[in-house]
């Protein structure tokens, strides 16, 4: 997992022509507000909505399987998460 810092404004950018733009548009009482803009062909979902659609597709005890499986990994990333030195995380490059 990349964990980066970004302070009110700034983006990062994902894929290789920058296909999806995460931009970090306020932070309020502990509440981070993003904006993602990515491909129409793309979804995207907060984790939960994801997780309500793989339960109550037609294909339940596969999906749920599968949800599972991925909580558990995402769950396990976490864990290994430890606080990070901000000089240690990587710098900011945009233009001056």
């Amino acid at each position: 997992m990349l964990i980066l810092n970004r302070m009110c404004g700034q983006s990062i950018t994902i894929g290789r022509n920058a296909e999806i733009i995460v931009k970090v548009l306020r932070n309020e009482a502990g509440v981070v507000s993003i904006g993602i803009d990515a491909p129409l062909s793309m979804l995207v979902d907060r984790l939960e909505i994801y997780a309500n659609r793989l339960i109550t597709s037609p294909s339940t005890e596969k999906n749920i399987s599968a949800l599972l499986k991925r909580l558990k990994l995402f769950e396990n990333r976490i864990k290994k998460l430890r606080p990070i030195n901000d000089s240690l995380v990587s710098q900011d490059f945009s233009p001056s």
